[in-house]
Order: C-alpha cells, then sequence, then structure tokens
C-alpha cells in the first residue's frame, strides 16, 4: 500500500468520526473531537500516532508496526506504521478506541 494511500484512508476515516476536525500545528495533521486529539499524521505519510492508554500502550507494541510514540509516548500513545491492509485495518480499530475514549462517560 502506498503511503499516500494509506493517509488518505485514515484521514477519512478521522473525518467521518462524530465531530470529527483536522487542524495543522506543528506542521503536522491532526483530527480533533471535542477540542482534543485523537489522531496525529503527516501529509503523505503511511505512520499514524494514536491516543491509548499506557496499559494499552504495553500490549499494542509487541506488533511489528506499533511502536511507543515519540514525545508523546509517555502518555500511552502509539505510532503504527500502515504497510498493508492488515495493519490498514489494525490503525482504524486504534482510531476507533482513541476517538471512542474522548466521549463524554454515560452514567
Amino acid at each position: 500500500m502506498s503511503r499516500r494511500k494509506a493517509f488518505e484512508a485514515i484521514r477519512s476515516h478521522c473525518l467521518a468520526k462524530a465531530g470529527a476536525v483536522e487542524e495543522y500545528p506543528w506542521g503536522a495533521v491532526v483530527w480533533k473531537a471535542r477540542g482534543k486529539v485523537f489522531a496525529i499524521g503527516h501529509a503523505g505519510e503511511s505512520a499514524f500516532t494514536v491516543k491509548a492508554t499506557p496499559a494499552d500502550q504495553a500490549v499494542l507494541t509487541h506488533h511489528p508496526a506499533i511502536e511507543r510514540a515519540a514525545y508523546v509516548g509517555r502518555f500511552g500513545w502509539v505510532t503504527i506504521t500502515v504497510s498493508d491492509g492488515e495493519t490498514l485495518a489494525l490503525a482504524c480499530t486504534l482510531v476507533d478506541l482513541a476517538h471512542e475514549s474522548l466521549q463524554p462517560k454515560r452514567r
């Protein structure tokens, strides 16, 4: 899978989320919901940084396509490199979980 195709697939997936917006701080593409970041990428690249918990990070980093994110890894964030359909599906699942974590908790 090309880097451009991977970026466009993740971008479309992120923007399809409820309340999602795209912003461009720090030269990166950032997807936010409710004013909080849930995913980060760079135009034309196939690596994406996604919000996760430290507990989830410990498990996720066993996957060969996932590593602890630079700068924000200490908070649980992970970076996934999309190279094929399988890693794209995994990245989409991680985006779903990251977006869901920003939603208000129901009583």
